[in-house]
């Protein structure tokens, strides 16, 4: 008998160890998800930016917040410039610091929220979500509507500032997940999606980010408005049945595809959708996006922007 007790507690534990590092929750989270109990096991990650309060800029996370969630703002230390280009993504050993100062380590499963009041703001938290899958961190959720949600559902919220035990985060970075302007410029088009989730007048070229240094967009892209992927007017994501059926009418999913924007902000968006929630492999995010390769005059790109556009420019800078 013992043997066979021996065999079955050996087979247990065998079984059982894949799943002992079970992700709490899914990608995506409704508010209705995070109960009292699931928050004691999460770690909160407040994300929203600085807003101004009687002449002065704040952490809005002072203001009220998510019970237990850490003020982490995105403009902080998320991004950072290099070589002259914002939003781009900080070197592997400052996040390891960064996520060690917020009490994150390896097995800390961490729902991020942002205000939520728009598929761009959205952006800022699919963008940090990005980040820590880049970083090989799995145990990661964003909460869908963003605190917006949260206070529409008459939760509970806290003034009381957070403070985190200071630990100790080791990266395993998955270089798959991120694309650069050389890669790109290497890329075959015929075997791949460039997808551009800018708004189409961006994409055209009839407008453009004040730091693109050109107009238009990189050759042989794909234009996908990443405010596609949310319900009309909100900061929600679309049902999933309905995200599978517009991004495979729009995108040949059998290949691997590289998401863009001015910064590799709203292309987080995109990227959240193909690779979280539709469980698409190769999906990259080209965090310099338009800021970086537009700088380059070698780097090919097409526009459709006219002389009539150009005079339109003038004429409305001249005006103001």
């Amino acid at each position: 008998m013992r043997p066979f007790l021996y065999s079955l507690s050996l087979i247990l534990i065998l079984f059982a160890a894949p799943f002992g590092h079970a992700n709490i929750l899914k990608p995506l989270v409704q508010v209705n998800d995070i109960t009292p109990e699931v928050m004691k096991k999460i770690r909160l990650v407040d994300i929203r930016s600085l807003i101004e309060k009687d002449g002065k800029k704040i952490v809005p996370h002072s203001e009220g917040h998510i019970p237990g969630a850490i003020a982490a703002p995105y403009p902080k230390s998320w991004r950072v410039k290099q070589n002259d280009i914002p939003g781009m993504l900080p070197d592997i050993s400052a996040l390891e610091a960064f996520l060690g100062s917020l009490g994150i380590d390896e097995q800390t499963h961490v729902v991020i929220y942002s205000e939520g009041k728009s598929p761009t703001d959205i952006g800022a938290a699919t963008r940090v979500y990005w980040t820590l899958k880049y970083l090989g961190h799995d145990q990661v959720s964003l909460l869908d509507g963003g605190f917006d949600a949260w206070e529409k559902a008459n939760r509970p919220l806290s003034t009381q500032a957070q403070e985190a035990d200071a630990t100790i985060f080791t990266a395993n970075p998955r270089p798959e997940l991120l694309s650069t302007t050389s890669q790109i410029a290497a890329l075959d088009k015929n075997t791949a999606n460039l997808v551009d989730g800018r708004p189409e007048a961006q994409f055209l070229g009839k407008e453009k980010h004040p730091l693109a240094s050109r107009f238009g967009r990189i050759k042989d892209s794909i234009w996908f408005d990443q405010a596609s992927q949310f319900q009309p007017g909100t900061a929600y994501f679309l049902p999933l049945d309905t995200l599978r059926t517009q991004n495979q009418n729009k995108l040949d999913i059998t290949k691997p595809v590289v998401s863009y924007c001015n910064s590799g902000h709203w292309a987080a968006n995109n990227w959240f959708v193909l690779h979280e929630l539709l469980e698409i492999p190769q999906v990259s995010l080209y965090d310099g996006s338009m800021l970086a390769w537009s700088k380059d005059t070698k780097l090919a790109m097409e526009s459709d922007r006219t002389r009539f556009d150009d005079l339109k420019s003038f004429l409305s800078a001249w005006l103001q």
